[in-house]
């Protein structure tokens, strides 16, 4: 029975003619070339890379392709194939392999065999009937490959596809109809991407067309959707999805007591993303003592520094948020830096903290409040304002007294020598030095920056 085009063979008596013998091959590798270009484009199956192999050198890999015309094309591989200096297109091409057929009766006149075979061309353009690889330039011998010009066979199938076995695909599956089903164990993705919605130029995905969803039976089907209302993930019961919270966010201690401790309902994970106004962060610009040599992991020392703006954004951007913190002259306060590219950190060592502003509770010796200055403004060292009292005794001349006391002869006499003392169990030990301070420790100022 014939299945393919071609002409039907007389049983007796009627001449077959070199015409007819030419119409049924071409109809026939017709047939063959169309059954197969109906499922599978031309291009490379498999294959086709290209390297550099040295000085004016190429080598082309191990190569399965198919030209316009259903030729197969199988390209073992080549090793240093030569390449002039230039810009050029390197691909493979179809060429037939002709052979000698049999001569049985030694007439001279055998028939010519052909087989699939390839070549490999250098173009300065593609031609029909060219399977490009790749771009190549070369300069004094020196080789660059450039762009990757292999077009992998793609596969149509109009219906179904029932396969015993695996389905392999090197370049792109695309399946187009309302519903498409897997039936198996297990899927197993390797270093890919699912695209959901593939095509879409912009906004407008329907909740429920761009997911994943898991039927469970009789039990309600769980579903993973993009919510285009809110620009965001939903995850739960079919129909009741709830927005998923990422990682980055940050919240509340009201809403994490809640969470774990179930009031005001108990705040489930999917609902913190509803969190409105969330802070970038909740320990920037935090101060702290720190009593370790070196600043600790997210911690700069009030030293005086010119830290980077890039490095330390999120701090830089604290301070700008505060106008009132910075000022240039005053060393206490930040500074802006080279104005670009750092900024200056406020230098307190050496310095004790003291409450800024007037207190309305405690009073000082003099009957006014206390009073701190100005936020971060500094108030040098001082000694309180006050007075001695020196008493006057007469006494003989080198004679010596208990009392503080300071006097002069009866008027018009001379001077007389006095000594001034007074108890001295309270002042044992006594210090002094440039300042007047109580007892004090050293530690370090230091301001959170993430």
């Amino acid at each position: 029975m014939n299945t393919t085009p071609g002409i039907v063979w007389p049983q007796r008596g009627k001449a077959v003619y070199q015409e007819d013998l030419d119409f049924e091959q071409v109809s026939k590798d017709d047939a063959i070339v169309n059954r197969t270009a109906d499922h599978y484009s031309h291009g490379v199956q498999f294959g086709g890379e290209v390297t550099i192999a040295g000085a004016g050198l190429i080598s082309v890999g191990p190569t399965l392709a198919y030209d316009i015309d259903g030729k197969r094309i199988h390209h073992p591989s080549s090793q240093s194939v030569i390449v002039p200096d230039g810009s050029w297109i390197v691909a493979l091409r179809h060429e037939w392999s002709m052979s000698d057929g049999v001569d049985p009766d030694l007439s001279g006149t055998s028939v010519q065999y052909r087989n699939d075979s390839y070549v490999i061309v250098l173009r300065a353009a593609a031609q029909p009937g060219d399977i490009p690889l790749w771009s190549v330039t070369f300069a004094a011998g020196v080789g660059t490959l450039g762009a990757d010009l292999r077009s992998l066979r793609s596969m149509t199938i109009a219906g179904g596809l029932d396969v015993g076995g695996k389905i392999r695909a090197y370049g792109g599956i695309e399946v187009f109809g309302s519903m498409t089903s897997i039936e198996t164990v297990n899927q197993q993705i390797k270093d890919a991407v699912i695209d959901l919605n593939h095509g879409e130029t912009g906004a407008g995905v329907s909740l429920g067309y761009a997911g994943l969803r898991v039927m469970r039976g009789s039990l309600p089907a769980q579903r993973l959707v993009f919510d285009e209302a809110v620009d965001r993930f939903r995850a739960g019961v079919e129909g009741s999805e709830e927005l998923i919270a990422l990682l980055s966010e940050v919240f509340t201690q009201a809403q994490i007591n809640a969470f774990f401790s179930g009031e005001a309902g108990g705040k489930k994970l999917v609902d913190w993303a509803n969190v409105i106004n969330k802070p970038a962060s909740t320990t920037i610009g935090r101060l702290g003592i720190y009593i370790e040599p070196t600043s600790p992991a997210g911690v700069l020392y009030f030293g005086g520094t010119y830290p980077s703006r890039a490095a330390y954004a999120g701090l830089w951007d604290w301070v700008s948020a505060r106008p009132s913190l910075i000022d240039d002259a005053n060393k206490a306060k930040f500074g802006t830096g080279d104005g670009a590219t750092t900024f200056r950190l406020p230098d307190w060592r050496g310095l004790g903290v003291r409450g800024a502003g007037a207190s309305g509770a405690f009073l000082k010796a003099n009957g006014s409040y206390y009073d701190g200055g100005l936020l971060m403004g500094v108030i040098l060292d001082q000694l309180l304002s006050h007075r001695h009292q020196i008493f006057s005794a007469n006494g003989p001349s080198g004679g010596s007294t208990t009392a503080a006391t300071f006097a002069i002869s009866s008027p018009g006499g001379t001077w007389a020598d006095w000594s001034i003392s007074g108890p001295t169990a309270l002042s044992s030990g006594i210090r002094t030095g440039d300042e007047t301070r109580g007892a004090t420790v050293g530690i370090h100022w230091g301001i959170s920056y993430e």
